[in-house]
């Protein structure tokens, strides 16, 4: 079941991500403690960047793997402070992949 908190954040992650040119096509869901953003085209899903909370109001953030797997950051700190970070300094990991012509 998620956690009150995490559910209660995407509408602000969404906003934050809304008022960046070229991010429209991300969505979010939530499981448990964790907030995951993702994008689909015609292959399927494509996993971006995961936030978990991890106490009150701090927040980590994970990168996927090309393994399936999810990648530690040494960043913590608020969900607004984290999704600014992630799009000002790893903005290429939110960008839309091109589809085949």
């Amino acid at each position: 079941m998620p956690d009150d908190i995490v559910v209660a954040s995407v509408a602000r992650v969404e906003r934050k991500f809304g008022e960046h040119e070229g991010l429209g096509h991300l969505k979010t869901r939530t499981r448990g403690k964790t907030l995951t953003v993702y994008s689909e085209d015609e292959h399927g899903e494509l996993l971006h960047v995961r936030f978990k909370r991890v106490r009150n109001s701090t927040w980590t953030v994970d990168f996927p793997t090309h393994r399936g797997t999810w990648e530690r950051t040494p960043f913590e700190g608020t969900i607004d402070d984290l999704v600014r970070q992630v799009i000002e300094q790893f903005g290429w990991t939110l960008a839309a992949q091109p589809t085949a012509s």
